[in-house]
């Protein structure tokens, strides 16, 4: 199941049209007006635009989705065996923990650049942190470096649990971010966090052993709790839908392939 390197955010994160949500502002813990939460897709676009135009980055995007697809899954060698393009009944838990090591890695990496870039006064002093209110303002910087280390904890769980299965954890994935401003910092890791929700929610039902059943979903219960933070942080409700919309490997893996330069 190789990802086709010309596909955008739009085209490859196909989700159901946004809801109508409230607002929620700091000075009412009751919606005031009614908006559009965007979409995953919408966040996606927005992000790899900013790219297109600093760095030509759709210039890249054969290179890095083929990468991710053959080296996080294997889904591409899959293919070329035979399998269906939505086939993915046939891969392997190794397959499926991989795709989730490279979404953790792409997160991980993402909060660690983010936090070195900007200062925690800059963080904090933002429009978006002095919207949570003095007694929220001023643990926005500590909140998204605790984010980071649970993003990187993630990353260690599943490269030890790949290893212990004899699998071959992936390694060597290279990723560039488009964010200048912390309004930019905090709209990506958004975009990031209720990808991986969908991610997670679309994969648990791959796997066979349930003991990563049930692994795969206290990972995917602190994604959710991230993305309802980043909700917020966007003015975004945190919780906007009933169900989250689990979304397949392949579209996921279009969408994070546009932040991948090298391997």
């Amino acid at each position: 199941m190789s990802v086709d390197g010309g596909t955008t955010a739009t085209d490859a994160v196909s989700a159901a049209e946004p809801n109508s949500v409230p607002v929620m502002t700091s000075d009412n813990d009751s919606p005031t007006d009614d908006r559009p939460i965007d979409s995953v897709a919408d966040l996606c676009t927005d992000a790899t635009e900013q790219l297109n135009s600093r760095r030509e980055f759709l210039g890249k995007t054969a290179t890095g989705a083929a990468a991710l697809s053959v080296a996080a899954t294997g889904l591409g060698s899959a293919q070329e065996d035979g399998m269906a393009s939505n086939g993915e009944d046939d891969v392997t838990d190794i397959e499926v923990l991989n795709y989730a090591l490279t979404l953790e890695k792409l997160e991980a990496t993402f909060y660690t650049q983010g936090q070195q870039k900007f200062s925690e006064c800059e963080v904090e002093s933002s429009a978006a942190a002095k919207r949570l209110g003095k007694s929220l303002q001023f643990s926005t910087y500590d909140y998204l470096n605790l984010i980071r280390d649970h993003e990187q904890t993630h990353v260690d769980r599943l490269t030890e649990v790949i290893t212990d299965l004899g699998g071959e954890p992936v390694s060597g994935l290279q990723f560039e971010f488009p964010f200048e401003t912390v309004q930019q910092y905090f709209a990506l890791a958004q975009t990031f966090e209720n990808l991986g929700v969908s991610a997670y929610d679309g994969a648990i039902a791959l796997i066979d052993n349930p003991d990563l059943v049930t692994a795969g979903a206290t990972i995917a219960t602190v994604e959710a709790r991230h993305a309802s933070y980043l909700n917020i942080l966007n003015q975004d409700v945190p919780f906007p839908r009933a169900f989250d919309e689990p979304l397949p490997m392949e579209e996921v893996l279009a969408a994070a392939s546009q932040f991948i330069v090298d391997q």
